[in-house]
Parts: structure tokens; sequence; C-alpha cells
């Protein structure tokens, strides 16, 4: 909201709440920066500033509801190929040498690999897991192995 703010003090018409309208909105919306995710987070953060003005009785009505929604399309994070995620496993063999447990830090980051990559589980998920449910978790992807193949 700061730069919000900002812009409207460069604006000698829009130094007061209640004389910012549509257009206003519109026109910063079309200056600012910023991906589609950040622009349609910042409006969000607009609409609900302005909600929380009108409940307070500072403004007389939303005007930052009627802004259309900023239309954001996401690509599908994709797996590694198997040649991407061999380079990751040569990499492991490289990770730290100079550490006095870079054995263990290789073990760990090798067991963690496959984890990540069969899972779908973000790496601080995978991270946290303990001895019961990571053994739960090797189980169920053993079975399914086992039934796929």
């Amino acid at each position: 909201m700061l730069d919000f703010a900002a812009w409207c003090d460069t604006k000698v018409l829009y130094r007061e709440l209640r004389k910012v309208n549509l257009l206003a909105l519109e026109e910063y919306r079309k200056n600012s920066r910023g991906a589609p995710v950040t622009q349609s987070k910042r409006q969000e953060r607009r609409r609900s500033f302005f909600n929380y003005c009108l409940s307070h009785g500072w403004i007389e009505k939303n005007v930052a509801a009627h802004l259309p929604k900023i239309k954001v399309t996401e690509s599908p994070t994709l797996p590694l190929t198997r040649e991407q995620f061999d380079t990751v496993v040569k990499a492991v063999n490289r990770y730290n040498p100079k550490a006095l447990d870079c054995l263990w830090r290789r073990h760990r980051a090798l067991a963690m690999l496959p984890l990540l990559r069969w899972s779908g589980l973000r790496i601080n998920d995978a991270a946290k897991l303990d001895n019961l449910n990571s053994q739960r978790v090797a189980n169920y992807f053993c079975t399914r192995r086992r039934l796929v193949h």
C-alpha cells in the first residue's frame, strides 16, 4: 500500500481518500509493475483497504470493488527429466567436501532426492519427517511400485 500512497501523493487530485475514483485506480494499475500474481495480490489489498475505509465511514463507496480481476495464468510445475535428476545426484557427490560430516550430509541428500521426486512433498515437509513417518512413506511407495510393475 505504500506504493499506492506514494502514487496518490504525486497526484494533486488524489491527496484525499474521498477523491480517489475508479479511473484513478485504473490509471495506477496500468502504470504499476510486477508479475500478474503480484498485481493481483496488490489489487486485493487495495480492495480490502477501501472496504475497511468504507466500514469506518471514511468513504461512501468502495471504488476498488469495481476493478476487473487480473487474470493470472500459472504454468504447472513439471518434474525433473531423468537427465536433470541424474545431474542433481552427481552434484550431491560433490556437496561440501571439506565438512567433517560431508558423508552424512551426502547420504541424507541422496535419501531425500527420491523422496522429493516421487512423493510430491515440499522440501521442508520432507525434512520434518520423523523415523516413523518416513518409514510409512517408504512402505507406501514400495507397495505402489510392486502394484504398478
